[in-house]
């Protein structure tokens, strides 16, 4: 069972705040995916619905010590994406993940992790995963952006905090926060944060991370489909708890299946 902050309807949100949806899939290290040429048969699996890439992305990791500041470049990322966009896989040499600025429909983010799943273990053979873990962050708009305090009528001052006062004697210009809960060998991290300013839309990001590092045999999708539907029943479950309902029924919640 997912971790249960309280009961609500069984229901998705039209108008969901959500900015993107992010499922991670790490494995041991595989050496040929730090070249292009080893994204070949993974790709030629995939093109029919991610015909986009791949296009590689640098990435540099920043090191400081106390005498010296460093920059090295880590393993590349390689990215395909839909035609339309809506979805997005990188791969690199020990991780595969699906990206989506949103969905409609669970089932159908599901559907796509699993043809991903199927292609890697098709092609590259990872053995058992390290790491499963299913993000999702959300950006709730203050209802006035030079107030934080506006946000106590659509987020709970139990997670609001501080921010939830309006007698503070200057203007709040940030406030982030975070919560990490511990369920059986899995842990729920929500990060929760102001962004943005006064002279422009100001937003309460909730950002939240559900994970485990209990190993998974790559090739059986199903039953990490089964756990990333698990981790996603968690952090709604957060989500609903966390936002007030007047707020809850501006975003056009219906029945799920409708």
């Amino acid at each position: 069972m997912a971790l249960d902050f309280g009961e609500h309807p069984d229901r998705v949100f039209k108008d969901a705040p959500l900015r993107s949806v992010l499922a991670q899939i790490r494995f041991d290290p595989i050496p040929s995916l730090l070249t292009e040429a080893g994204t070949t048969g993974f790709h030629s699996v995939i093109r029919s619905r991610y015909p986009e890439g791949p296009k590689k992305i640098e990435e540099l990791a920043l090191e400081m010590a106390p005498r010296h500041m460093s920059v090295r470049q880590t393993a590349p990322v390689w990215s395909f994406s839909t035609a339309a966009a809506d979805y997005k896989a990188s791969l690199s040499h020990d991780f595969i993940a699906l990206e989506t600025p949103s969905y409609t429909n669970f089932g159908d983010f599901l559907g796509q992790l699993g043809f991903l799943l199927a292609a890697i273990d098709r092609t590259l053979m990872p053995s058992t995963s390290r790491r499963i873990g299913l993000r999702k962050i959300n950006a709730v708009p203050l209802p006035d952006p030079s107030s934080p305090a506006s946000l106590t009528a659509r987020i709970r001052e139990d997670l609001l905090g501080p921010i939830a006062r309006d007698d503070w004697p200057a203007l709040v210009k940030g406030a982030s926060g975070q919560l990490i809960f511990e369920e059986d060998l899995k842990q729920l991290a929500v990060r929760y944060a102001i962004e943005g300013s006064v002279e422009d839309k100001a937003f309460f990001i909730l950002d939240m991370d559900y994970h485990t590092e209990v190993p998974y045999a790559v090739k059986d999708s199903a039953d990490i489909r089964d756990l990333v539907r698990h981790l996603s029943n968690g952090i709604t479950s957060f989500f609903e708890w966390a936002l007030k309902e007047p707020y809850k029924e501006t975003l056009r919640p219906t029945p799920r299946g409708e």
